[in-house]
């Protein structure tokens, strides 16, 4: 019976990661438009904004990007930080993508992976908080904190490195 009754939440799992696939696309568009903007002006074809044709292309490829190593990395954060059942995978899949998808419009540039991973902590916080390794998932947040200081401190030393070559 217990089988059956998760029949409707695996077949939502799909469409929460979707969802997450999507959103994570659309926001990382963002960056991946960049590039193809500096490409059509380096060939001398760009025009003011984005056209739509790389809009939708930048978020379709990075959705099925998501849609095809998102399991991976799924099943990663699932054995590194929390192992989610059924139900807690739904509601960390559903945040993470109303998260991503708020970001976008809001021109938060947000890690896809950061925040699904930290709605896995979520959720098992919420629901199981013994079975939630946190020294793993302290390690990262460290990381996660430590990447923009870090990357200022090495991109100023670069420019103070290749200085003398102006």
């Amino acid at each position: 019976a217990r089988r059956r009754a998760l029949r409707p939440v695996r077949a939502a799992t799909w469409a929460g990661a979707a969802a997450v696939a999507f959103a994570g696309g659309a926001n990382d568009g963002q960056k991946a438009m960049a590039v193809m903007v500096v490409a059509l002006a380096a060939g001398g074809t760009a025009r003011p904004g984005v056209p739509l044709p790389a809009r939708l292309g930048a978020a379709a490829a990075l959705a099925a990007g998501t849609v095809l190593g998102g399991r991976r990395i799924i099943r990663t954060v699932a054995r590194r930080f929390y192992r989610p059942r059924p139900l807690d995978g739904l509601a960390a899949q559903l945040v993470a993508a109303v998260l991503i998808a708020g970001a976008g419009p809001a021109g938060a540039p947000v890690s896809t992976s950061s925040v699904a991973a930290a709605a896995v902590v979520g959720s098992g916080a919420a629901v199981r908080p013994r079975h939630v390794r946190w020294d793993r998932a302290a390690a990262v947040y460290l990381w996660w904190v430590a990447t923009i200081p870090v990357s200022a401190l090495v991109g100023a030393g670069l420019a103070l490195g290749l200085r003398p070559l102006r």
